[in-house]
């Protein structure tokens, strides 16, 4: 009994030909059977000699849908050869058996043989319904305009490769390399990438502290980005890791595709994630490029930081940021990045947020900030006078407390207080030197934490 290829299209051909072909129409009954002297005394008895239709594919099963089911796979064999993938297209009927020829026959071993077929007249109208499909159906809908030319040229030069096999007649058919020129144009606008700055963050052991997320987007005129939903997507691991719970899988209408670890499974080096070229087109893949990146995880730390400082001068709060700058300063020379921006209204709630609440809220703020921010600092300080030392210089004293903020796990790393003497020229000198310098305190303390666990 013939099958079908086993294409990732094949299962749905296969169910597409059973729905279409099968129909409603009850099968015919079964003949009485005719004895050996039946036949010899009244010859109009006897089976007459079947002829077979242009086309006729056959099949043997237990029942008449399983029978039905392998003669029409043998009839698409006959078709399209290895084109058969054509027929899980929408509007794509291989058999009718109210229409076309159709044999149902009982054999000696009690099972079901099935014959059907396609007159030339038959097939010749199926050739021309082939060439007017539209496949974007079966395709992402952000692709279906892109990839619909492609499959339509491919459908077209496959039908005139049938009809000089089949029918004899010869016609003008697209070349491959146009094909592939229209598929390549497609894929050279798909992006695969992370969300997350730099990677998958990670703790100081290597774990993973998010999962696997991959973002599917098509690029367009002026910029613009388009998530492509349904997108097959494989994952690859390193050999013999198995740090994922799946291999891959569609992305969803936001175009992303989350794919977890196993618990306690550490980072897998060498991961490669790709579009699924087989699944997403099928007889075209081998003309699409290899579409992949290899992701890459990042051990979190204090260098990515973000800051709320709330700054009092004599009492009243002041926006010059002295304290803010000096600590960014420092920070920078032990090696941190540039403090990460927050917006203004996420800063003023936070800024006001009890020590609970900041810890819940931190896990979700990770992901919107998407890698720019490791750590969460938050101080509160205040500049006084302290004394005069001469008739020009002045002597002011900054009392803070600072707090630091796992902001992936909303754990917090440091809880310190220092206070801090300066003098200057003339109280807003004496002001700005006190707040710096405990500023440079507290740079100290925040450098020593290394890494984020």
């Amino acid at each position: 009994m013939a099958t079908l290829s086993r294409h990732p299209l094949a299962a749905l051909a296969t169910l597409a030909l059973i729905q279409a072909g099968c129909g409603s129409n009850p099968p015919p009954p079964p003949k009485p059977p005719v004895t050996p002297a039946q036949a010899d005394a009244d010859p109009a008895q006897a089976e007459p000699t079947r002829e077979p239709a242009f086309l006729e594919g056959s099949g043997v099963g237990a029942t008449e849908a399983e029978a039905y089911e392998a003669a029409l796979d043998e009839l698409a064999a006959l078709v399209l050869g290895e084109h058969r993938w054509i027929f899980v297209l929408e509007g794509v009927t291989l058999h009718q058996r109210d229409r076309d020829p159709f044999v149902r026959e009982e054999l000696d071993d009690g099972q079901i043989q099935v014959h059907a077929g396609l007159e030339r007249v038959g097939l010749e109208a199926m050739f021309a319904d082939l060439v007017g499909l539209d496949p974007a159906a079966e395709l992402p809908a952000a692709l279906a305009g892109d990839l619909r030319p492609a499959y339509r040229l491919q459908i077209e030069r496959i039908v005139c490769e049938r009809r000089l096999a089949l029918l004899d007649e010869a016609c003008m058919a697209p070349s491959e390399a146009d094909i592939k020129a229209s598929v390549l144009a497609t894929a050279s606008l798909i992006e695969l990438r992370q969300p997350y700055a730099g990677g998958v963050p990670l703790t100081a052991e290597g774990l993973p502290l998010r999962p696997l997320i991959v973002i599917a987007e098509r690029r367009g005129a002026g910029g613009s980005r388009t998530p492509i939903a349904d997108l097959p997507i494989t994952v690859t691991p390193p050999a013999g890791d198995h740090s994922l719970v799946d291999a891959g899988g569609l992305t969803g209408p936001d175009g992303r595709l989350e794919l977890d670890f196993l618990d306690g499974a550490p980072w897998p080096a060498g991961v490669v994630v790709a579009v699924d070229r087989d699944a997403l087109l099928g007889p075209l893949a081998k003309m699409w490029p290899q579409t992949e990146f290899r992701p890459q995880g990042r051990r979190v730390g204090w260098e990515r930081w973000g800051l709320i400082a709330t700054e009092r001068v004599q009492g009243s709060r002041t926006g010059d940021g002295v304290f803010a700058a000096a600590l960014g300063q420092s920070l920078q020379r032990a090696g941190a990045e540039p403090r990460a921006d927050l917006a203004t209204d996420t800063a003023r709630l936070l800024g006001t947020a009890s020590e609970a609440d900041l810890s819940r809220s931190l896990s979700e703020l990770a992901d919107v900030w998407a890698g720019r921010v490791d750590v969460l600092i938050v101080a509160e300080l205040d500049s006084e006078y302290a004394s005069r030392m001469s008739t020009y210089r002045i002597r002011y004293e900054a009392r803070g407390k600072l707090s630091v903020f796992d902001v992936w796990t909303g754990r917090r790393l440091l809880s310190v207080e220092r206070s801090v003497t300066a003098s200057g020229v003339g109280e807003e000198r004496a002001d700005q030197a006190a707040r710096t310098e405990l500023a440079e305190r507290f740079a100290d303390e925040i450098s020593k934490l290394s890494v984020v666990e």
